[in-house]
């Protein structure tokens, strides 16, 4: 019976994956220690699908972690830290259905960046090669409402259309409940203000088909939030 903890598996992938970027960046693709790396990765990550997918490998503030976990402060990673900065890294997202050529596929765009490769021209290559299970700078936000349904980011889109009415007590409503109910400080960062604006009355009904249980309290003449909120929110790497 597998008793390793989930927090030892992060580590022993974050170990690999970091040890397969290091030795891209020394030896050819072909070399056999790359290769064994490869081997390594897709074999970790595949028994981390078990539990969580995607697998994230993330940058932040000068440090990496595999999800929540933080890298081993002992492994060597600075010059990698220092290729993810000057080409526009954040994080790399292994998905369910991983293949060991894939993999391949990433390390080649890899080790081969140039000054003018970034973050943009990478997720295009991998796509354009068919490595379709890793993405790059790939982030999901997520809200966990108060039943603890969890809310995609795309499904929040679909209660902001772009519309057209400026009723302006609508509007006051609208974005009071909607940034003390919805909106976490990340989210609040990438949505556009405008498109929230343009015509609240639509967004209303959408929030009410939504199930939102503040807007449906508003909508049937409620005085405003009574305090219960909703779990946390934030990006999350899958």
């Amino acid at each position: 019976m597998d008793t390793t903890t989930l927090k030892d598996k992060l580590a022993r992938f974050g170990r690999t994956f970091a040890l397969l970027l290091n030795r891209s960046l020394m030896y050819q693709k072909n070399h056999p220690m790359v290769q064994d790396s490869i081997k390594d990765v897709h074999k970790w990550a595949e028994i981390l699908f078990n539990q969580i997918s995607p697998v994230v490998f993330i940058l932040n503030r000068e440090l990496f972690y595999v999800d929540e976990e933080q890298l081993d402060p002992r492994i060597n990673v600075k010059r990698i830290a220092q290729l993810f900065k000057m080409h526009g890294l954040q994080s790399v997202s292994l998905e369910t259905g991983l293949t060991e050529s894939e993999i391949d596929i990433f390390i080649d765009i890899f080790s081969a960046m140039t000054t003018e490769t970034n973050a943009e021209s990478v997720k295009k290559e991998l796509v354009r090669k068919g490595a379709y299970n890793i993405k790059v700078n790939h982030v999901l936000y997520k809200k966990v409402t108060e039943d603890d349904q969890v809310v995609s980011r795309e499904a929040l889109k679909q209660v902001t259309p772009s519309m057209e009415d400026d009723d302006s007590e609508s509007r006051k409503k609208f974005m009071d409940t909607l940034l003390e109910t919805i909106l976490t400080e990340e989210f609040a960062n990438t949505l556009n203000i405008k498109s929230l604006l343009s015509n609240p009355t639509e967004v209303s009904k959408n929030m009410i088909k939504a199930d939102l249980a503040s807007v449906k309290e508003l909508n049937q003449g409620g005085t405003g939030i009574d305090g219960t909120r909703g779990g946390g929110s934030g990006p999350g790497v899958h």
